[in-house]
């Protein structure tokens, strides 16, 4: 999800918010009279090297998951 900015709000933190797209490689929309524009970092070769952790994922076999017993934790709502 990228973010939105003004174009005054832009121009007033122009170099901190092109420093963040370039280190995050998220977009950034700037917001105009004329309609919406979206900074891009460049695509870079490697796009393992850009992926963010999610803390709380499960990690692990899927099979694990799969083959679990979730009948004890199951509450159905009636």
């Amino acid at each position: 999800m990228s973010q939105s900015l003004t174009a005054t709000h832009l121009r007033a933190e122009l170099f901190k918010t092109l420093d963040r797209v370039a280190t995050t490689g998220e977009p950034i929309e700037v917001t105009r009279p004329a309609g919406k524009v979206r900074i891009v970092a460049a695509a870079s070769g490697n796009r393992l090297a850009r992926l963010v952790p999610h803390p709380g994922t499960v990690t692990g076999d899927a099979a694990d998951l799969a083959n679990r017993g979730w009948e004890s934790a199951w509450q159905p709502v009636l």
